[in-house]
């Protein structure tokens, strides 16, 4: 422990010996050697201390009584409190002896602020002696805890004299606490410079403007008086602002000249009470804790307050409220109240303080009784103490050379303020000080300074530093034995008061030993593989006995070699050191041949040869050697060129990589080609991590070869690097030639319609496309089944144009089905490069016809017909066997049956949309025959069967499914007999001579409706896009009428329509095929009929008609179009769509 004030125990010290001499030469005077000797100690020698009394009967202390009733004396800081201290020798002994005596006032940290001594007269055994002092304590120190009074001062006295070995009675304490601040609250002082409480109201929230509602009343539990805010016998005034108790003084002295000292004036009081009045400020940045007392009783209405309130500059203010305690509310029945703020809510500040008063303007009680206030406080001194707990050794050190010894010592500030001290050291050997080689080193939080004097950076308030106080027994140091000091002192040159000190001895032994050193940082070297680099060292025979070593290395892994060598390069193990001798050598390293990358540690170790038992000292030392990242990388490609065509058929290069480094490394990959067309691709842009020393692995290089890759030569280069140093790298360079390249290309079509075999011819359109590299023709082929016929439209000798690559044009082939034949039929487009004749590609394309038995179209049973009938109604079943809705338009192909009959198909039926389920997946299909009287009187046999096909065509799905009818026609006789008489056949004869000429009529009207009828097919070539949008746009609008149906209004014979063919231009009619004459049919069927004597005359010739003028389409009707028609379809058919509606 850190002792009290020594220079003032120094002074003692000398004192005490002085006396003691004398009374030593006194008693070889006075008495026998072996009486004096006999009488040292014991009973009669012994001195000690029979009281310490505090205070007198004019000056006393105050007395504070804890919870327990314990009484706890006390005193106000700045009282001057009579100290007596009596002593007493004990015994009966009749020759007087004197004695030294000491009073000390010790604070609670530790330090003496006051002392006093003085000799006790000469005391025969039972006498007394005492003596009177006076103290004033320098600073307050009490503090309230849990309502027990703690702290205080120390008030220490001690008897010393030398002969005493009875110790135990030489010393009293006795302890004191000092408050801070008290007012037994007997009314406001009236003298000057004296502390009191003046009331002062605050009404207007500003300076003091009135007395306020505060006054004195009689009793108390101190004094005799006390405070309180309302008049006896009557409530408390309703709302008052702010009425305090301002603790002050009057100062003696106006404040402008300095007559408030520190402290603050009130302006409001010269105003109020005709003189200036001081604010007493309490500047809180000075105390560790402030505990406020008070005595209280009586009550108040919710809403108002009597609080404890500290306030300053600004308006801020901490109030405790008292009735937060709920002091008694009977007359006289005083509460005890402390209330300590948090250092937090002080905050450093410097704040005025005192009593506030305030209420509401609601209801009012008798109020609260104020009487014996008190601080309590702890006070900061700028004195400090320090504690240091070391571990040193009671019987001290023992050493050997070159072993260095650690005092560890943890040291607190017991001040109340941040302190600076300085750590000292030194030993008795003074070699060992030499300051070019100090044998002493602190460590501390100073990490400036290690020498043997460290000041220490500033130790805040009851905080703890660590340090180490070091000692190194030189190498080769004699057998001996030295004393080392350590102090501690404070850190300003105006006062270097020592706080503590230790003294150890320090042993030092024979011991062998060694020392290993170097002057080289721990990472000695850099060196990549298989190179070699030095390191000096040290080998010093730190023992103080003479030796012989040798130097022995050591690594992790193989490889590697050393070779040990003196200043000249010459070997010189092993090697004998005297005591403390030294010697610098090098040590060369080589690195192994396949070193990794990173720290490889050497171990050098010194073995003594020469020792007996054990060597002290540093025999290892270990150096770390860097090896650096060795990178290298070796790109091989198996070929370097490539030659091909640009056919889609891609090349591919093999490219194999390898780590030539000293550590496991990861690459990137990277293709620059020289034309961007080339379309190359590696099979990966990173390599998996290689291992070390020629770790591989292999890529691709995949080259597409595109379609139309223009004939030269490219090249492409793959760069390989390291990812962590992109600056290692390697690369391989291939070249590639591109050679002229044929690829003819044909498109694949779908049609997306179904066809009905034996129907008239369609056309279909293919793309040829140029997929080579050069300007191509191609000669194209068709390849067809069975069944169809094909062929190439408008296109000489079957070949193209030349074409560029990547262009293509567009051929037309027309194309027709037998009608026997069904289901997907496939034809193929050949093209053929005529650069390069064994280059050909090919397109299909793959029609539904006929039934995909996605419809089923059931008919009715055959029938036959013996009498006219202007309508027969056929009923069809149409059902729906597809998964999903299907939109079906629904025609007919008549046949020869268009000779006998008129078919027709129900308006409503033309078109029709089956559901998936019943009953909407079947429909009934209502188709109308109508067969007249002349058709069955005029048949050639008895009976004829003739047939027509009813078609339903699917929107949905490619597919077309038919029904034949087959109707039997029974010939019918003419009405009247078979017999003709006279008048009967000039009849008949009249009647075949009309149906010549009507014959005839039918014939003309029948070319005038082949050439009408033939005109769409010579625009059908460009009307087929326009179907195909119609019939991908409106696939479930009603189809125009079909005219084939409805032309056998006479004899099964096609009625004229529209103009005459006059107006055709004979372009047209020349292309008309030639059909087989009709007329001559009609005039075999109409001979038998003809009398031989109306043959030999002339026949009777109609006039010719005149040509008309082109009649133009019908008039719309005024409900519009027919649903889904177009004016187009309007212009042709629209006067046969009349006719059918019967319009």
């Amino acid at each position: 422990m850190l002792g009290n004030d020594m220079r003032s125990r120094t002074a003692v010290s000398f004192l005490l010996l002085a006396i003691l001499i004398g009374q030593a030469a006194g008693v070889l005077f006075t008495a026998p050697l072996a009486d004096a000797a006999s009488a040292r100690g014991g009973t009669n020698d012994n001195f000690y201390i029979v009281s310490v009394e505090l205070g007198n009967a004019s000056v006393h202390t105050d007395t504070w009584y804890n919870p327990d009733g314990t009484p706890v004396p006390f005193i106000f800081a700045g009282t001057t409190l009579p100290l007596t201290i009596t002593v007493q020798r004990a015994g009966t002994s009749a020759t007087p002896q004197s004695a030294l005596v000491m009073v000390e006032a010790v604070h609670p940290i530790g330090y003496v602020d006051w002392s006093v001594n003085w000799t006790a007269t000469d005391l025969y055994g039972g006498q007394q002696d005492s003596n009177q002092y006076l103290w004033t304590p320098s600073a307050a120190h009490s503090e309230l805890i849990n309502d027990s009074l703690e702290g205080g001062w120390i008030i220490r006295a001690s008897i010393n004299y030398f002969a005493d070995t009875k110790n135990d009675d030489d010393v009293i304490e006795s302890r004191i606490p000092v408050a801070f601040d008290s007012d037994v609250m007997d009314g406001t002082e009236l003298s000057a410079d004296r502390l009191t409480f003046l009331p002062l109201g605050y009404q207007g929230g500003g300076d003091a403007e009135a007395v306020g509602a505060w006054q004195e009343d009689n009793g108390g539990v101190v004094g005799s008086k006390h405070w309180r805010h309302s008049d006896p016998g009557s409530q408390y005034a309703s709302g008052r602002n702010a009425d305090r108790l301002v603790r002050g003084y009057w100062p003696a002295t106006a404040p402008q000249s300095g007559g408030c000292n520190q402290d603050v004036q009130e302006p409001g009081a010269p105003l109020v009470y005709s003189y200036y009045y001081c604010k007493r400020q309490l500047y809180t940045v000075e105390y560790v804790s402030l505990d406020f007392h008070l005595s209280t009783w009586g009550t108040m209405s919710i809403g108002d307050e009597v609080a404890i309130e500290l306030w300053r500059t600004g308006g801020s203010s901490l109030v405790k409220n008292l009735t937060d305690y709920s002091p008694n509310q009977g007359n006289d029945q005083w509460s005890n109240i402390t209330w300590r703020p948090s250092s937090v809510e002080l905050g450093g500040q410097t704040w005025s303080y005192g009593l506030l008063f305030s209420s509401d303007s609601a209801f009012a009680d008798e109020g609260l009784h104020i009487d014996d206030w008190i601080i309590f406080a702890v006070e900061k001194v700028d004195e400090y103490t320090l504690t240091t707990n070391c571990n040193n050794p009671e019987a001290g050190y023992t050493a050997v050379p070159a072993e260095t010894i650690s005092l560890h010592c943890m040291v607190t500030n017991n001040g109340y303020k941040s302190q600076t001290f300085e750590v000292n050291t030194n030993v008795s050997n003074e070699s060992w000080m030499d300051p070019m080689n100090p044998m002493l080193r602190i460590d501390s939080a100073n990490q400036n300074q290690h020498g043997n004097a460290v000041l220490l950076p500033a130790i805040p308030a009851g905080e703890t530093t660590e340090m180490w106080i070091n000692l190194s027994i030189p190498p080769g140091a004699d057998v001996q034995s030295v004393t080392w000091n350590v102090w501690f002192e404070e850190g300003t040159p105006q006062n270097a008061d020592v706080k503590g000190s230790i003294s150890s001895s320090v042993v030092v032994s024979e011991q062998y030993g060694v020392m290993l050193s170097s002057f080289s940082p721990l990472l000695a070297l850099d060196l990549l593989p298989s190179e070699s680099g030095e390191i000096i060292m040290r080998l010093q025979n730190s023992g103080n006995l003479d030796a012989e070593y040798n130097l022995l290395p050591s690594f992790p892994s193989a490889g590697w070699a050393t070779a040990f060598k003196n200043e000249t390069g010459a070997s010189f193990l092993p090697i004998v050191l005297s005591k403390g001798e030294s010697f610098d050598f090098v040590v060369n390293i080589t690195a192994a041949a396949d070193a990794a990358p990173g720290l490889t540690s050497v171990s050098i170790r010194a073995s003594c040869t020469s020792c007996v038992g054990t060597v002290h000292g540093n025999d290892v030392l270990i150096r770390n050697i860097n090896v650096p990242e060795l990178r290298l990388v070796n790109v091989v490609a198996d070929t370097l060129s490539v030659t091909a065509s640009a056919n889609g058929v891609a090349q591919s290069i093999n490219i194999d990589i390898f780590n030539l480094g000293n550590d496991d490394e990861q690459f990137s990959v990277e293709l620059v080609q020289s034309d961007w067309i080339l379309r190359g691709v590696l099979s990966t842009s990173e390599t998996t991590v290689l291992d070390a020393w020629e770790g591989s692995t292999s890529i691709t290089l995949n080259l597409p070869m595109p379609l139309m890759l223009p004939p030269r030569l490219y090249s492409a280069r793959v760069n390989v690097a390291s990812i962590d140093d992109p600056s290692v790298y390697d690369s391989a360079i291939i070249s590639v030639e591109v050679l002229p390249t044929s690829a003819p290309w044909v498109s694949d079509e779908d049609p997306e319609e179904s066809y009905i075999p034996g129907d008239r011819e369609k056309s279909i359109q293919f793309e040829i496309r140029n997929d080579g590299n050069e300007d191509d023709s191609f000669e194209l082929s068709l390849v067809t089944p069975d069944g169809m016929s094909a062929f190439i439209d408008s296109l000489n000798d079957n070949t193209t144009i030349a074409i560029a690559p990547g262009a293509s044009t567009n051929v037309t082939v027309k194309f027709a089905f037998d009608s026997d034949i069904s289901g997907q039929i496939s034809m193929d487009v050949v093209s053929t490069s005529v650069n390069d004749p064994t280059q050909s590609g090919s397109g299909t394309a793959i029609f539904s016809v006929g039934s995909q038995n996605w419809l089923r179209l059931i008919e009715p049973s055959p029938v036959t017909i013996s009498e006219p009938t202007e309508e027969l109604e056929l009923l069809f079943v149409l059902r729906n066997q597809y998964t999903g809705v299907q939109s079906v338009d629904i025609s007919y192909t008549a046949g020869e049956s268009s000779n006998y009959m008129t078919v027709r198909i129900n308006q409503q039926d033309r078109t029709v949309v089956l559901e998936t389920s019943a009953p909407g997946d079947e429909r009934i299909i209502h188709v109308t025959v109508e067969v007249s009287e002349g058709t069955l009187i005029n048949l050639d046999s008895e009976e004829v069967t003739v047939s027509f096909i009813l078609w339903a065509k699917s929107n949905t799905v490619e597919d077309a499914q038919s029904s034949t009818m087959e109707i039997t026609l029974q010939r019918m006789s003419p009405t009247g007999g078979s017999e003709v008489d006279d008048e009967g056949g000039s009849s008949s004869v009249v009647i075949n001579i009309l149906t010549i000429g009507f014959g005839s009529l039918v014939i003309i009207a029948l070319l005038v409706t082949l050439i009408r009828v033939l005109k769409p097919e010579f625009e059908e070539e460009d009307m087929d896009g326009y179907e195909s949008a119609s019939a991908s746009m409106y696939g479930e609008v009603q189809a125009a009428p079909d005219m084939t149906s409805d032309f056998s209004s006479i004899g099964g014979s096609p009625m004229p329509l529209g103009p005459d063919t006059s107006m055709l231009g004979a372009s047209l009619v020349k292309d008309v095929p030639s059909f087989p004459s009709t007329e001559t049919q009609v005039a075999t069927d109409i001979t038998p009929n003809i009398d031989g004597s109306v043959i030999s005359e002339p026949p009777v010739v109609a006039p010719e008609p005149t040509p008309s003028a082109p009649a133009g389409p019908p008039p719309v009707p005024a409900e519009g179009l027919p649903p889904g028609w177009s004016m187009d379809q309007w212009e042709h058919y629209g006067e046969q769509w009349l006719s059918q509606q019967e319009l």
